[in-house]
């Protein structure tokens, strides 16, 4: 997978072999406990169209969309990231998770999503841009970094924005 997207483009930030593999062999040494952890309450959890017209087409603030499935390795591989980015960006922007179902593949259609993970960033019910793959980075919070910038660059380009 490539990302793509004009906040990751500008930064820099590009998926690489090595680094899926890196996040993978991290995720072996996971242990059942952190995976048993509950989702945050800053997530929002989307199983179908209409929810996601509701939450993410209809909200009043910028909104990030991570688009994921269990049986893929990279997305399991960061599943823990997007709560913790959630709590800290909690007010500013809001987070949404989809995982790929029989209910929200119309859906991964519409947006034309290629590969996962992905990340879909929408402002006042329009897509702004899409980020697919998984940023570079050597350990999960090299990720979780990359992820909080491109999240941070998201949240001030939407204020320039709202100024105009």
């Amino acid at each position: 997978c490539v990302v793509a997207g004009l906040v990751a483009y500008r930064l820099g930030y590009f998926s690489a072999k090595k680094d899926i593999d890196t996040i993978e062999n991290e995720l072996e040494e996971v242990t059942d406990e952190s995976m048993s952890e509950e989702r945050s309450s800053a997530v929002v959890v989307v199983e179908n169209s209409a929810t996601f017209e509701r939450e993410v087409l209809r909200a009043d603030k910028p909104v990030v969309v991570k688009f994921w499935a269990s049986w893929c390795p990279p997305c399991m591989a960061i599943k823990s990231i997007l709560p913790n980015l959630a709590q800290e960006f909690e007010g500013n922007i809001k987070f949404v998770e989809i995982e790929l179902t029989k209910q929200t593949v119309d859906l991964a259609e519409k947006y034309e999503l290629e590969c996962i993970p992905v990340h879909l960033f929408f402002n006042q019910g329009q897509l702004v841009f899409k980020l697919e793959g998984t940023p570079k980075g050597n350990s999960l919070e090299d990720v979780q970094a990359t992820l909080r910038d491109i999240f941070n660059q998201f949240l001030q380009d939407m204020s320039k924005a709202s100024v105009l």
